[in-house]
This record gives C-alpha cells, structure tokens and sequence, in this order.
C-alpha cells in the first residue's frame, strides 16, 4: 500500500534519529534547546549530558553571521547534568547551532535553535555584483518551478509561509574560492520570507567542468563553504534550508605533504547496498544502540570517499595510528555509519527499491524499540507518520444513518469554513513537531504526532455546544431537512462521533500522501546536513597540522645535507622528501589529510653518505600534533697527533696540529697535562673542513716549575669518541731566578693564550660592552635582545680586560628600571678574533614583571673594526654561521608575594622566547670616559 509505505518511511527514519541522539550512553553526550523558537530579549535552555564531571565547551554559532561564541568551559555537575540559561539578542537573528564538545573524550555534538526577526540589512563589503535575471510571485500552498536560462529553483508547498516574491540574479561579481574556480554563481532570494521550512531545491546546469562541487557563500565569513547537493546528468542539483548565494565551482587538487581536504563531495555519490545497511544498523541494535565495527567501517568508508581520500585501509582507522585527530574523528565516524544506513534504507524505500527483506527489517527494528521501552507503538492503529497497515478501504464501506449524514453535513461545513487546513499547514504542524522531537523517545514522538491529528478530527465535537456553534450553525450552514434548531440542540452519540471522526482519518490519508512524501524527503535531507556537518568537523581535524622533528646524530659533515623522506605508497614520493640542515636537523610537517592520502607509513627514513638506509617509527603523544626522532649515526673515526718542536723553552710556542678522519669540521678539546707536577689547562677549538686542526700555545714564564719537563697533549673529537696523544718536554731556561720564601706561590695558576696579534684595545681602559641579537623565536616571529654592561650612569661595577678575556659585572639599581644584575664574559683568540660570549641579565626590582634574558655563542671567529680604539665592533649577519653556534632566549622570572616582604623572585625562569635561529650579532665595545 502506497501510503503505508511513505509512513514507514517517516517512523524508520525518526526512530533511527532518535535512537542515536537519545541513548545516551558512557562514552556519550547529548544537548537539547528549548524553546527552539526565539525572538530577541528571550531566554534559550540549554540542557547538556554527559559522563560525571566532564569538562565540556559550549559554542554558539550564528550561521548568518558565522560568528562563534563560547558562551561556557569547565566540567559539568557530578551527575553529569549540566543546564545553562542563555539570553537572546537581536543578534543573534536566525538559525544558531549549539555545539558541545568535550576534548578529552574525543567527543562533541550539537542542536540548533531559531531567533526570530528581520535581520539588519548587509552591506556589500565584499564587492559581489549582480544583475537579476528573474521575478516571479511564489504562492505558499503551491510547489512551483521557476525556471530561468541554465537552471531552475523548486519552491515545494509550505517552504514560506506567506506570498513572496522570488528573484533569482547571476553574479557579475564575486570573491573567489580557494583552490577553486567559480564557473557559474547566481543569488536566490524571497522577498518577506525570513526562514524556509524544511528545503528547497536549485538545479544549475554544468557546462562541461570537471570536478565540479557546489558551494553557497558565507557573507559575513566572507568565503564559500560546502552545500548538499548531487548529480543528474549534465545539472547539479543543491538542497537547500536557506537562502543565499549559489555556485559550480571547479576544484583544484593539490598533493604532498601539506595536502589540504578542500570541499566535500556530494553525499550523493556515495551508497552503499540495502544487505550492508541492514547489517550495520542490526548489529546498532544487537549491541545496545551503540554502534559497531560495521558502522565504523561504513562511516570511515563513507568519510574517506567524501573528502576526496579515496578508500584507505581500514587499519588506518582501526589502530588510529597515535594521530591526536584521528582519535577525535573515530569516535565520531561510527555514528556517521549508523547515520548514512539509516539514509540508505529512507533513500531505498522512498524511491521504491526496497526488497521484501528490507520491509521487514524495518518491522522488525521498531518491534525491537518497542520491545526495549515498553511501548505498545504497533500494537495500535493510528495514521500520521506512524501509519503502516490502516485499512482506509474498511472505514469507507460502512453506512451512516439518517442522523449520522445530518452530523456529517454539520462536520464537513465546519472544516471548510472553520478548521480548513491546507497541505502546506499540515506540513508546517508534521515539520513543527519533528524539529522539536529531536530530543524525544520515539514514543513521546508518536503522543506528539496522534495528539495533532485526534484533536483535528475532533474539534468540531469540542466545538460543538458553545455558543458560537449556535451563531454559527444560524449563520453558515445548511443542513437540508434537519432545522437550525436541530442542529443547536443536539447532542450527538459517542459512536457518531467516533465513526465520522475515523472516516475523516481515512481521507487524511489519502489527501496528505503529498506531505508524507515531502516529509520524507525533508527528514532525508536533514539527516544529510547532519552528516555534512559531521563531515565538516572531521575536515577540520584532517587539515591540521603534524611535526616531525628529525634529529641526526654524528659528524657535522656526516649529517649535514642528507635525504630524509617518508616512504609512501600514493603520489610522487619526492614530495615527501626533506634534506639535513649543517647541524643534520629537518623539520618534517605535514597535514593528516596529505599523510592519509599517500598512505604514508609511521616512520622515517634517512639515506647515509655511504647509501645506508636506516629507518625509524614515530608516533605522537597524547594531543599533542608535535614529536621528535633521533638517528645516531655510527661512523668510525681516527685521529693522529703531533706537536712542534718536541722541546722548548719559556717564552716559546708549540704548535699542536691533528688529522681527524673522516674528513670534517668538528669541535675538539685539547686538555695539556704536566706528567711531574699535574697542572692541566682545557681549550676548545675547531677543524677545518677537511678535519685538519693548528693550535699555538705559548710558554709563558709564569709558574714555570710547574711547567718543566714532560707534557701530555690530548686532542679529543667528541662526535666520533676518538681521542690522540702527543707530547711535549719544557725545559728550563740557562739563567733561572731563585724564589725566595717570601713569595707566595699561587695556589690554583692557570695558563692563558698570549694574544700574537694587534690589540685593537687601548691599554688601561675600561670599556662598556654593548650587544644587539635578532632572532627568530619559536612561532617564526623576529624578536631583538640588548645588553649593555655596565648600564649606563652607573658605578661600582667590574669590568676587565686582559689577554684574551673580557669580564664585566653590574648589580644594583638603575633609574627606570629596576634591580639591574648583569654579567658578561667575552673570549678572543690570538689574533682578538671575537670567539666566545655570554651573557645573562635579570632585572628582578621591576615589579610586577621580572625579566630575563641571556645569549651564549661559541668558536665565532669575528674580526674586529677598530675606531681610534675608543671603539671596536664585531658584526655579523651570517645566519649561517650564527644559527649554529649562538642561542638566545628571554623570558620572566616567576615571583610570590610575601606580606612582610612584599614581591619576591623565584629562581624558576619562565621562558616567552627561545631561538637557536640568529640572524645578526653586532657586538661593541666603547671606552667608558
């Protein structure tokens, strides 16, 4: 029977939608919004559960205006109840979806509510044009077709509530999408109507573009966003709840690392068989309405082919692969295959393909639900979206009486006159409960959906016996034989009642198979914006971003340049190739949308200078979208050492020179031991790049006994675990001088370079040191730090220069600034070549913000420019060279408050910026006048 059918289509359908959204569950959460009408000045209930105590996000979105609001964050009650009372604004005008997420679980879902009221006019800030190309008057109890040239709009009945008109406009002008190019736009518009019940439908005619995608356009956003829609032949057919502007657009694809999913493709093109929809929402039921591994595979499936993945392994989704989103997504695709079944099956019995087995499924589901909630839903014979086998055939074949036609004339005249309600009102009323049921037990819903229709049929029999029945008996009707007297007086029998009411049911039946059948559809649709909008969510957490730290361990020249890449299986494998910096650092980023896409395995791989590949597994941590992978690699190196002259004198110089292999630029310590009396001094110095290193140490006459006879030369080279020896004899000199008693021998000498070159300093001066770095901190923006020690206007402070070192301290108070504590040392070579600084400055009397900042750089080499020797700077914007031996970072110093005491510092040093990334050091010292 033609009618039961479409009633079936409702009742599965609600009951699917209701068993998802209700049944609420450990791992799951639910809203509801009441009332889901609004105007300005009102109140909306938002009523939120959730597993006990859990930390949730409440945003409001305006989809007119797309502003976001998160109206609340933290947990809720220990119940896991939560209500929150929210005042509406005028802007707020429209539909606005409420979107509960808690992070923690993976989980988030939604509702909707309407603010009522004319919006404010937009203006046109985003320079559309456009030029109308059709008017026409829309009548809201009628579906009419507007057709204009390449496309047409379908206004079905009740879509508006009142007579408007529609104009339709091709844009001249218009912002255009991301990787996409418009190839045709138009704007659909209905004058005095503010909402659409239920959708509508604009076909636009493809001309020949591939990859096309449909798109409606997010004035207040600014940008094109995704809309349902499908294919029939050479029209694109969109679907609709609202008005705006309407495009083709051809998408542009794009690969590789940094892939983005762009627009989801039609929900259409995708369908899966009637046997398979069956089983996922079988096993929905076997496994107390929560979905199972059929449901997840159809719901990643379905996904996958959507945003353009193609069909991907089903162990991607299984084991998640410690990707933070696609955890999030997991627990929601299943839903999502619980959802598309479920339009599967509408889709099939609507359009009439459903086999017999599919039929009694559909039974079979509903006597389940009623079987699990006590409710005699079948046991009843009622009409309305929950009709199946009413016998309309039965109810007209029984004979009324002489009285019974009397009534009959009275009842039919009352519901022409009275009480006529078109198809577009009954739309309306069936539209009206389903958006507010949403929330409801499906037998809540039938109460809802009966009530509407016994208390229709029923109300001439209310209405009879007022006193405006007698007025309006006298006044409209025209009864035949029976007097108005009759007709005022009587009251009639239960079973007249009961007969002409049940009768009316039948006729209903028939009558409203145009608004079962929009009904249908709507419901379809609706279920389809809701996996659109799941899908959206999903493309968000695809299109975010993973880093891969890669970190080589070994020689720099062994590091330095190599190929690193993951190795996929889909697209061009050279676009996921990255190359070691000098210190042997890549930095592997990619979308999980790119990732999935090339099927690309959880691991990276490295090619050695000898061809060596070596392989290592990553994964990420907890949410966090950032990991690091460290590769040692195992070089075997040799060193050889020898020193020039073998014998000296004080006052003389060896020459320590040493071949590393293999070849390369690596830092050595060089540690010189007297054998007899074990004084020992440490230097650091670096070869050149063919692992060639020359260091000069000058004998000097002090603490010469300590120096005298045989000396140990050790050159280590740290990055390969090598280490070489060579020795020196240091014998004394003709004419020694005698230390008398008195002396006093120092009890810890130390040894220090003799400077060969031309001292650029001026000899008994004090200088001021003055350093600028710029840097780039972690979130890739230029920041700048300066020292200048001493500060100026200034005293006590200690600065020193001698040899090959420059020393100076500051701490005390500086005017406008605070407690001031500074201390600086600076290292040069031979030559007074800038090698080493450090430096470090807190500034912790500035309350309420401490401050701190520091900078060490090592084995710089700097030459020098000396002005008048007032002036000596060291500058150098070498990037290269900077990055890899300087570090800067600034930050706070966290402090507490102590009554007696006041604000005090923490030795804790909070860090705001930190860069091994340096692009310019200019370092000078002036004469302190």
């Amino acid at each position: 029977m033609a009618g039961g059918k479409k009633g079936i289509i409702i009742l599965f359908l609600i009951v699917v939608i209701l068993l998802v959204t209700c049944c609420i569950h450990e791992d799951e959460i639910s809203v509801s919004v009441t009332p889901k009408e609004v105007e300005p000045g009102e109140n909306v209930l938002i009523d939120i559960r959730a597993p006990e105590s859990t930390e949730v996000r409440v945003t409001i979105e305006n989809e007119e205006s797309g502003y976001a609001k998160t109206i609340y964050g933290g947990p809720t009650n220990s119940d896991g109840t939560l209500e929150l009372l929210i005042p509406i604004s005028s802007e707020d005008l429209g539909r606005n979806i409420v979107i509960v997420e808690a992070l923690e679980l993976g989980l988030w879902t939604s509702n909707s509510f309407t603010v009522l009221g004319k919006p404010f006019a937009k203006e046109q800030t985003r320079g559309i044009e456009k030029e109308i190309i059709k008017t026409e008057k829309i009548n809201p109890n009628e579906t009419q077709i507007i057709e204009f040239e390449g496309g047409s709009v379908t206004i079905p009945f009740g879509a508006i509530n009142d007579n408007a008109t529609l104009t339709v406009a091709v844009l001249k002008k218009y912002p255009e999408p991301d990787d996409a190019e418009i190839v045709r736009a138009i704007s659909v518009e209905l004058e005095d109507a503010e909402n659409l019940n239920g959708y509508i439908e604009i076909r636009l005619r493809n001309t020949g573009s591939h990859n096309v995608v449909a798109l409606t356009f997010n004035e207040s956003l600014g940008k094109w966003e995704e809309i349902l829609y499908s294919f029939e032949g050479d029209e694109v057919v969109i679907y609709t709840p609202h008005l705006s502007y309407f495009a083709l657009a051809a998408v542009k694809t794009e690969s590789g690392p940094m892939a983005k999913a762009k627009y989801i493709s039609s929900l259409e093109s995708i369908s899966i068989s009637e046997s398979e929809a069956i089983s996922v929402l079988q096993e929905y039921m076997e496994n107390n309405y929560n979905p199972g591994p059929k449901a997840f595979r159809v719901g990643w499936d379905t996904a996958s082919m959507a945003l353009g993945l193609g069909k991907q392994p089903f162990t991607v989704a299984q084991h998640g692969l410690g990707f933070q989103s696609l955890k999030i997504i997991n627990k929601q695709i299943a839903r999502i295959g619980v959802g598309f079944a479920a339009i599967q099956l509408g889709i099939d019995l609507y359009e009439g393909d459903m086999t017999k087995a599919g039929l009694n499924f559909i039974k079979n589901s509903i006597c389940s639900y009623v079987s699990l909630y006590g409710s005699p839903l079948l046991k009843l014979k009622f009409v309305g979206v929950f009709f199946i086998d009413y016998s309309i055939s039965e109810l007209h074949s029984v004979a009324l009486s002489s009285e019974e036609e009397q009534w009959k004339r009275l009842y039919d005249a009352y519901y022409k006159t009275k009480m006529k309600r078109s198809p577009k009102d009954w739309y309306q009323k069936f539209w009206e409960i389903y958006s507010n049921s949403k929330m409801d037990s499906a037998e809540e819903f039938k109460e809802k959906i009966d009530k509407e229709i016994d208390n229709y049929v029923n109300a001439f029999w209310s209405f009879v016996g007022t006193d405006e029945y007698a007025l309006w008996v006298q006044d409209y009707v025209d009864i035949g034989q029976a007097s108005h007297a009759w007709a005022a007086a009587q009251t009639p029998h239960v079973s007249v009642k009961k007969k002409l009411a049940e009768n009316h049911k039948a006729e209903l039946l028939y009558s409203l198979q145009p608004v079962f059948q929009k009904l249908g559809r709507d419901i379809i649709l609706e279920q389809k914006w809701e996996v659109l909008n799941h899908l959206k969510r999903i493309k968000e957490e695809l299109n975010k971003v993973y880093t891969v730290n890669v970190k080589i361990k070994g020689p720099k020249d062994y590091v330095s340049g190599l190929k690193v890449y993951i190795p996929v299986i889909n697209g061009d494998p050279e676009e996921w190739v990255w190359v070691t910096d000098e210190n042997g650092e890549a930095t592997v980023r990619f979308t999980l949308y790119g990732f999935l896409k090339a099927q690309a395995p959880m691991k990276i791989a490295v090619i050695t200078k000898d061809g060596e590949k070596i392989e290592k597994a990553f994964t990420f941590e907890g949410p966090l979208r950032e990991t690091t992978v460290t590769i040692d690699l195992k070089v075997e190196g040799a060193i050889t050492v020898s020193v020039s002259p073998t014998k000296v004198q004080p006052g003389d110089t060896v020459t320590i020179t040493a071949q590393v292999t293999p070849p390369g630029i690596y830092t050595a310590k060089i540690t010189i031991t007297n054998l007899n009396s074990h004084l020992s001094r440490s230097f650091e110095w670096t070869t050149d790049k063919n692992g060639k290193l020359k260091f000069d140490v000058n004998i000097h006459e002090d603490n010469i006994e300590q120096k005298l006879g045989e000396n140990e030369v050790i050159v280590e080279i740290l990055a390969l675990g090598v280490r070489g020896k060579a020795t020196f004899y240091v014998t004394a000199p003709e004419v020694t001088t005698t230390v008398t008693p008195e002396e006093e021998i120092p009890e810890t000498p130390t040894e220090t370079i003799t400077p060969s070159g031309t001292c650029p300093f001026k000899p008994n001066k004090k200088y001021r040191i003055e350093i600028e770095i710029k840097a780039v901190d972690q979130n890739m923006e230029d920041f700048y730090l300066y020292f200048h020690c001493p500060p100026s206007g200034t005293e006590d402070y200690k600065c020193m220069l001698s040899d090959n070192k420059y020393t100076c301290y500051y701490s005390g108070y500086v005017s406008d600034i605070g407690f001031d504590t500074i201390n600086c040392e600076v290292i040069f070579d031979q030559d007074y070549r800038l090698m080493n600084i450090e430096i470090e400055e807190t500034i912790t009397g500035r309350i309420p913000f401490p401050y701190y900042k520091k900078a060490v750089c090592t084995n710089l080499a700097l030459d020098y420019n000396n002005i008048d020797g007032k002036v000596v700077v060291y500058h150098s914007d070498n990037e290269r060279l900077l990055s890899s031996r300087c570090t800067a970072q600034s930050g706070w110093i966290s402090i507490y408050f102590d009554f007696d005491e006041g604000f005090k510092p923490r030795e804790e040093i909070k860090l705001e910026k930190e860069s091994k990334r340096i692009k310019e050091l200019y370092v000078k010292f002036e004469v302190i006048d």
